[in-house]
């Protein structure tokens, strides 16, 4: 198995097996969880890698 779409652990029986198969897995971003990732990733993108970092680019923080 080269993906394996991960949900919710523990949903099901084969959980484990799937794991130990699955060579990449594949994760889904719940809607409300893309802003803030969107985000992150355009703050690494414009070189924000500390908290410092984070502060000068966002002094509201």
């Amino acid at each position: 198995m080269l993906h394996y779409a991960s949900g919710t652990p523990a949903n099901d029986d084969f959980q484990v097996v799937e794991n130990q198969l699955a060579r990449q897995r594949l994760f889904s971003v719940h809607p409300n969880h893309f802003q803030p990732l969107s985000r992150w990733v355009d703050d690494l993108r414009h070189g924000v890698f500390s908290f410092e970092d984070q502060l000068a680019r966002t002094p509201s923080l």
